[in-house]
């Protein structure tokens, strides 16, 4: 009996589905947590922990931009941030505190990966990307940060008005009639995505793409992940955003909770954690509604 080989596009489609988005390496992005949010209950960290995983190993999750800040995806990625909060309030008020760990790992992820997967550190910032305790922002292509860096991405089918210069040192320069700005950008991953054409061309992911991707995942002159040691002090400086970040996200989970009243915060604060005492003084003010 002929054996039939499958068409090429479903052999495509199936290693899409099943790549993982490289993000931090898993047990790095449980070790940030687990440093971080040491306080919690055992039961609720390994709940964060276990999102860590099946960010980066589920099917509809792994490999999809929005979820890992890939491919200039910063309005889906903010907009996937914003809906997972969106449903960690809402399990909070219905006291389903599991559930909403569960939501809090998943955009955890999402957070620490873009300090990973952009160029942040490679355009010098030393801060977070957002340092406000309210709802967390909602980006939007081409948009200014209060730091004067440019968020590249491509307006529908749009590319920016301008010229994008890449150094070797992965620092993007847009330059256009009002001068030179500095640019945001996370690697390209996909032959398509929201990134303009000189970093859809240059910057990657990746720089060498795993070969049975190579249909879907073209090989680029540099790669910006730092997913791993291997990326020497650019991987140290990522991991030391990515702590800061996950360290404020909890103070914004308090902040955003405690709108809802004291019996609120002290419902996560005694469903959520072991230690209270170190919880609450890891965001002065907040727990004690002094903000």
């Amino acid at each position: 009996m002929t054996r039939l080989r499958p068409p090429a596009i479903i052999v495509a489609l199936a290693c899409f589905a099943a790549v993982p988005a490289h993000a931090f390496l898993e047990k790095i992005h449980q070790e940030i947590t687990r440093d971080e949010l040491g306080f919690l209950k055992p039961g609720k960290l390994t709940i964060i922990n276990k999102q860590h995983i099946e960010e980066d190993n589920t099917l509809g999750r792994a490999g999809r931009d929005s979820r890992h800040f890939n491919d200039c995806e910063f309005e889906g990625a903010s907009t996937h941030i914003r809906k997972q909060y969106t449903r960690l309030l809402r399990a909070v008020s219905d006291k389903k505190h599991d559930v909403a760990a569960e939501r809090f790992g998943e955009l955890l992820h999402t957070v620490q990966d873009f300090y990973a997967h952009s160029n942040w550190v490679e355009s010098g910032q030393t801060g977070l990307l957002d340092s406000s305790l309210s709802d967390w922002p909602q980006l939007t292509p081409m948009q200014r940060l209060p730091n004067g860096v440019v968020l590249l991405e491509k307006q529908g089918k749009k590319e920016p008005g301008g010229t994008i210069q890449i150094a070797a040192a992965m620092s993007v320069a847009l330059k256009d009639g009002r001068g030179t700005h500095r640019g945001i950008v996370t690697g390209a991953v996909w032959r398509w995505g929201n990134c303009p054409k000189a970093i859809h061309d240059k910057l990657g992911h990746w720089k060498d793409s795993p070969k049975y991707l190579r249909l879907l995942v073209p090989k680029r002159p540099m790669g910006l992940n730092k997913d791993d040691p291997s990326a020497g002090a650019r991987h140290q400086a990522a991991k030391a955003l990515a702590r800061k970040a996950t360290h404020h996200e909890w103070c914004r989970l308090l902040s955003l909770v405690s709108k809802s009243g004291p019996d609120a915060l002290s419902s996560v604060l005694s469903g959520w954690t072991s230690d209270q005492a170190r919880a609450r003084a890891s965001c002065p003010g907040i727990s004690t509604g002094q903000r």
